[in-house]
């Protein structure tokens, strides 16, 4: 019995599974540079990943919804658990965002509008 043709098929759907995900991923993250608002998100947590690499956990509100999210980063960041900071968010799917690390938010714009911002202000 051979098993090669189902093997084949079944490397072939990882792939492609693999390429939409990456596809659909840009899109989403193109979506975002392109047409984004902004809110203040606050980090709820910062940890190491097994293999490589660093995970934040922060959450932020849209809308009257609270969204946590988590992201991973390459750098780490040091104390920045609690911290606030801009997040970058598709206004008509706001699951798709990513924080702004490099951009802590002064308290004075922690209560940010429902909608969010169309430029992060000053």
């Amino acid at each position: 019995m051979n098993n090669k043709p189902k093997t084949v098929v079944i490397v072939l759907i990882i792939i492609l599974g693999y390429v939409g995900y990456v596809l659909y991923s840009q899109i989403a993250h193109n979506k975002i540079k392109k047409d984004g608002r902004y809110t203040v998100g606050m980090v709820t947590d910062f940890k190491a990943n097994f293999r490589n690499g660093y995970t934040v956990y922060y959450e932020f509100t849209v809308s009257d919804i609270l969204y946590e999210q988590r992201m991973h980063v390459s750098t780490e960041y040091d104390n920045v658990i609690k911290h606030r900071f801009f997040v970058k968010y598709n206004p008509e799917y706001p699951r798709h965002n990513f924080i702004m690390l490099e951009k802590p938010a002064l308290s004075k714009f922690w209560n940010s509008p429902s909608e969010g911002w169309k430029q992060i202000p000053r």
